[in-house]
């Protein structure tokens, strides 16, 4: 905002000012399908600063499955914008499965028991999308809303 000229922290300086309690979402977006520079910072981020709690991830399928394939340790999250796109996770194996919250139905729940991905629902913003989420177990949901954060567990 032209009014706010404070300077954007580092990540590095956000998360050094967290309690090493905070689980991380890193999302990464990038500009090509080949774009892979943001990786090997982040690996490098992740292991200076020891974050345990942490999944990457993207919209971006070849990304994720090089993520696996270089670094199995790191949980991964398949962010699924349009249902087309589900056929990747045969070939990514994503840890987690990041739907919009409209795209959530019982074939998708069926489909993450069978293949054993949990499920991550973004965005969640209304107590009736929260509680069917809590309804059908889904444990994780993003949301914009600290009162929703807070008060989902």
């Amino acid at each position: 905002h032209p009014s706010n000229t404070k300077e954007l922290p580092l990540l590095k300086k956000v998360i050094r000012s967290l309690p090493n309690t905070v689980g991380y979402n890193f999302e990464i977006k990038t500009f090509t399908l080949f774009d892979f520079s943001v990786i090997r910072p982040l690996m490098v981020l992740i292991k200076e600063e020891k974050i345990e709690k942490y999944v990457v991830s993207s919209f971006n399928p070849f990304l994720i499955g090089i993520i696996k394939l270089f670094y199995p340790f790191v949980k991964t999250g398949f962010l699924l914008e349009k249902r087309k796109y589900l056929w990747f996770t045969h070939w990514i194996h994503p840890n987690y499965l990041h739907p919009r919250a409209d795209m959530v139905d019982d074939e998708l729940i069926q489909l993450s028991i069978d293949h054993n991905i949990e499920i991550l629902v973004w965005t969640v913003n209304s107590t009736g999308g929260i509680q069917w989420c809590k309804d059908n177990n889904i444990k994780y949901i993003i949301t914009d809303s600290d009162y929703y954060t807070i008060n989902y567990i």
